[in-house]
């Protein structure tokens, strides 16, 4: 999974809840592929043992691109066959153009299925099997006694706590205590909760319907951390079997070197039919300089991108006199920047703008409010256009992608917030590997793996740590025998609802995403991305304009004061 992260801090644009018990197997199942959830964040034990280095297919991605960019950099026509020669040549200098074997392929579906199939067989038994164990240990260990038994209680009374040992008589005044021996009642909520149990009957039965409901729950916890491992050693040894033999994995797919050149090759030829396109159509306008259209100034690109935030005096917008052809360069230089991320940056660097793909119109952060109306709405600024700030939501009747929401500050494109429509489990399952395979592990899952090392080490130190159990736990939670703390002997649980995060150089990013009661479907999942330099500088920009103004009108008030 990709997380490293390459290049320098600018952007281009710059430079110019609980789990419900069921009685029903299916929903249990479910709990199972929730699970799994996890184990594609990264957050199971199996995990620790991957590692969050860029992908082989990443460095290979960008070993292309980088190869062809050459080619384009030096205007080189790359439809011209004979260039695409050279390309191909040059690439399969440094790797096999097409493996001699085929890539294995599954859907992420099936290797959950073949993941949980496996546990299965680990954890062959049936609800009932285990509820039936589970209602035996639970007589057994909270079970009642009669009058005249010799009995052992565990009193506890504020921070006083004692053993009492004797011969139980009855129950006192009211039927909420017992009398031990010749002592004083002792009330039942003063009593261990094993020891109020043998004299409660009511509590009895509600502590021996929360052991079922625990031992049941831990056993398909632990079946479903089985099928963890399973799915996340399936993943990895896919992987890396495919790309041992030669593949990359790009766009969703295992593919061939030379696909991925190829596909590489079609984007920069489309970028340079744009450039041709929009540099005939502006010399054959009608215009001149000479006719008094004001020129746009060099960027390296024959581009002009409107309101550079790096600059604090931003250059007044250049007339904008054809759609089409603004557009085509506007599309143009962002499809030549969409390049150049991709050749050097990569994990969460390397997503810095959004497809939308009904308007047929990528966006980058750091686009200006004038460049994200041309390429979306395709229409020029009029003179009353006010510089955008604060959110513009875009909403969607259908499809994957339920919401939109654009954050601008002075006028810049600095966040783009993602709210998806829920679909099926194994298809949100996908989005979820999809966007950890783009990202690698997040924030959240480095520091729970790190607590898992942790956890572990801590156990492991454990000489003779207690039979399951026999464990006797102070007030602090840890275990007067073997000394072992009690928090250590289980996995946190996945909770219902998380939120995930990136940080890399340029862009951070935020996934949000919540999971229904009995962990069987998704009920929201948002991803948000945001370029937190571009707010940054320019909320210093505008606090400098703020105090510049404030000074202004402070010498205003002065030199009227003083006339």
């Amino acid at each position: 999974m990709a997380t490293g992260v390459l290049g320098t801090n600018q952007h281009p644009f710059m430079n110019n809840a609980k789990r419900t018990m069921s009685k029903s197997r299916s929903k249990i199942i479910a709990g199972i592929s929730a699970g799994i959830l996890f184990a594609i964040l990264g957050g199971s034990p199996m995990a620790l043992a991957i590692d969050s280095n860029v992908s082989l297919s990443d460095i290979r991605k960008a070993k292309i691109a980088r190869i062809i960019k050459e080619f384009y950099d030096a205007k080189e026509n790359l439809s011209d066959p004979f260039i695409q020669e050279a390309i191909m040549a040059k690439v399969g200098s440094i790797m096999t153009l097409e493996p001699d074997s085929k890539p294995l392929s599954k859907k992420l579906s099936n290797v959950a299925n073949e993941a949980r199939k496996a546990a299965a067989e680990r954890y062959p038994w049936t609800i009932d099997q285990i509820r039936k164990k589970a209602v035996q240990e639970a007589k057994a260990k909270f079970k009642s006694v009669d009058r005249g038994e010799y009995v052992t209680v565990h009193v506890q009374r504020g921070r006083d706590s004692q053993t009492v040992s004797d011969i139980f008589y009855g129950y006192g005044i009211g039927g909420n205590s017992v009398r031990i021996g010749n002592k004083l009642p002792i009330a039942f909520v003063d009593l261990s909760p094993v020891d109020r149990a043998k004299f409660d009957a009511s509590f009895r039965k509600q502590q021996q319907s929360l052991y079922i409901q625990k031992r049941v729950r831990t056993y398909y916890r632990r079946k479903s951390s089985c099928a963890n491992e399973i799915f996340l050693r399936k993943l990895r040894e896919l992987a890396s079997e495919n790309e041992k033999r030669g593949y990359i994995r790009a766009w969703g797919e295992w593919r061939t070197p030379k696909s991925v050149t190829e596909r590489f090759i079609e984007q920069y030829i489309t970028r340079q039919a744009a450039q041709n396109i929009a540099s005939d159509t502006n010399n054959n306008d009608g215009t001149s300089p000479d006719d008094g259209a004001q020129m746009p100034p060099d960027s390296g690109n024959d581009v002009a991108m409107s309101k550079t935030p790096a600059t604090q005096n931003k250059p007044p917008t250049v007339p904008l006199t054809n759609v089409d052809t603004q557009l085509a360069k506007l599309k143009d230089k962002i499809g030549s920047l969409q390049m150049e991320i991709a050749s050097s940056r990569y994990g969460v660097d390397a997503d810095q703008g959004f497809n939308f793909k009904r308007e047929k119109a990528f966006v980058l952060m750091g686009c200006s409010g004038e460049e994200v109306d041309l390429l979306l709405k395709k229409q020029l600024p009029s003179p009353n256009t006010q510089p955008k700030n604060g959110d513009e939501s875009i909403a969607y009747a259908t499809g994957p992608v339920k919401s939109v929401t654009l954050s601008y500050i002075n006028d810049i494109l600095y966040k783009i917030h993602v709210v998806y429509r829920i679909a099926p489990m194994d298809i949100m399952q996908d989005l979820l590997a999809r966007t950890v395979e783009r990202y690698g592990k997040s924030i959240e899952t480095k520091e729970f793996n790190k607590k898992e090392i942790e956890r572990l080490a801590r156990l492991k130190k454990i000489k003779n740590l207690c039979p399951k159990g026999k464990h006797k736990f102070n007030k602090k939670g840890i275990c007067t025998k073997c000394k072992v703390k009690k928090a250590d002997l289980t996995q946190a649980p996945e909770p219902l609802e998380q939120f995930h995060h990136w940080k890399g150089n340029v862009v951070s990013a935020e996934l949000h995403f919540k999971l229904s009661p009995d962990k069987s479907d998704f009920v929201l999942f948002e991803l948000t991305k945001e370029m937190p330099g571009i707010k940054k500088e320019q909320e210093a920009i505008l606090e400098e304009e703020r105090l510049k103004r404030e000074e202004e009108n402070k010498k205003k008030i002065r030199e009227q004061y003083f006339k």
